[in-house]
C-alpha cells in the first residue's frame, strides 16, 4: 500500500472499503493529469497579449488580434506593396553601375528602404498597431509632390550639366546624414515598442507607456527628428538647393505643429 493513501489505521481491516479510496484516490490523481496537461496545452503569445486582467481567456485575446490584423493588412494589398518597392529597389541598385550620377539611385534606394523599414519595424515592435498605411507610402500629398519634385530637379540639373552636382564630398555628407537619419528614426521606432504609433495617441491603453529610456534619454522626440535629417539628408546627397530649401520649411512647419499636439496628449495621457 501506498504511504500516500489517505486511510485511517481503523480502516485497514476493511477491504472493500480500501479498494474504494484507492480508486477514487486514482480517479482524482488521473484528473488532476487531465487539468494539468490541458493547461499546458493552451497557446499563449506574451508578444501579442496585453496586461493580464483585460481578458479571462488568451485565446480569445489573440483570436481577436489575428483578426483585427488580417483586415488591416489584406495580404494582396501587403505583398504587392513588398514587392513594388523590391522591384524598385532592384532597378536602383543596377543603375548604380550604369549612372554617373550615383546620387538619383541611391536616392531611390533610400526611398524604398524607408517605406519597408516603417512596416517591417512597425509590425516587429508595434504588431498591434500595424496596418498596410504603415508603409506611408501615402503620406500625405505634399509628401509625394515633395519627393516627385526632388527627382524632377536633380534630373533637370543634371541635364543641363550643372556642375555642383558632380561635387563628391556634398554627396557623401548628404548620405551620412540620410544614413544617421534613418537610424535615429528606427532605434527610436524600436525603443518606443508598443507605444510607437504614426498617430498621435488620443486614448491610452494598458500597454503605453512613457519611454524616456534608450535613445529618448539622450534626444528628444528622436523619431521626429531622425526623419527630418532623413529627409534633409537625402537633398544634401542629391545637391538638390531648391527642394533641400522647400524640405526644410515644409517639414519644420510640420513638425512644430505635431510636437505641439504631441505634447498635449502626452499631458493627458501621463499627467492629468
Amino acid at each position: 500500500m501506498s504511504a500516500n493513501t489517505p486511510l485511517e489505521k481503523n480502516d485497514i481491516s476493511d477491504p472493500v472499503k480500501i479498494k474504494m479510496q484507492n480508486g477514487t484516490l486514482n480517479k482524482g490523481l488521473t484528473s488532476e493529469k487531465k487539468e494539468k496537461k490541458n493547461s499546458e496545452e493552451i497557446p499563449t503569445n506574451s508578444n501579442y497579449a496585453d496586461n493580464a486582467g483585460e481578458s479571462d481567456s488568451v485565446n480569445v485575446s489573440d483570436g481577436e488580434f489575428y483578426k483585427r490584423l488580417m483586415e488591416d493588412n489584406p495580404l494582396d494589398q501587403v505583398s504587392v506593396t513588398s514587392a513594388i518597392l523590391g522591384c524598385i529597389g532592384g532597378i536602383s541598385i543596377s543603375f548604380l553601375f550604369r549612372c554617373k550620377t550615383i546620387s538619383i539611385p541611391i536616392y531611390a534606394i533610400a526611398l524604398v528602404t524607408f517605406h519597408l523599414l516603417e512596416y517591417l519595424v512597425t509590425a516587429k515592435y508595434s504588431a498591434d498597431k500595424v496596418s498596410v498605411d504603415s508603409f506611408l507610402i501615402f503620406n500625405g500629398t505634399s509628401y509625394m509632390v515633395a519627393h516627385m519634385v526632388a527627382f524632377i530637379e536633380a534630373m533637370v540639373e543634371v541635364y543641363f550639366g550643372f556642375t555642383f552636382k558632380k561635387t563628391s564630398i556634398i554627396t557623401l555628407i548628404g548620405f551620412l546624414l540620410t544614413l544617421y537619419g534613418q537610424y535615429l528614426r528606427s532605434i527610436a521606432m524600436i525603443t518606443a515598442g508598443k507605444s510607437f504609433s504614426h498617430r498621435i495617441a488620443e486614448n491610452k491603453k494598458q500597454n503605453h507607456s512613457l519611454v524616456t529610456d534608450g535613445i529618448y534619454a539622450k534626444f528628444r522626440h528622436p523619431s521626429y527628428r531622425g526623419f527630418y535629417l532623413w529627409a534633409l539628408g537625402t537633398q544634401i546627397m542629391l545637391c538638390n538647393p531648391i527642394s533641400f530649401l522647400g524640405f526644410s520649411v515644409v517639414l519644420y512647419k510640420f513638425f512644430s505643429a505635431r510636437i505641439k499636439c504631441k505634447y498635449i496628449s502626452l499631458f493627458n495621457l501621463f499627467l492629468n
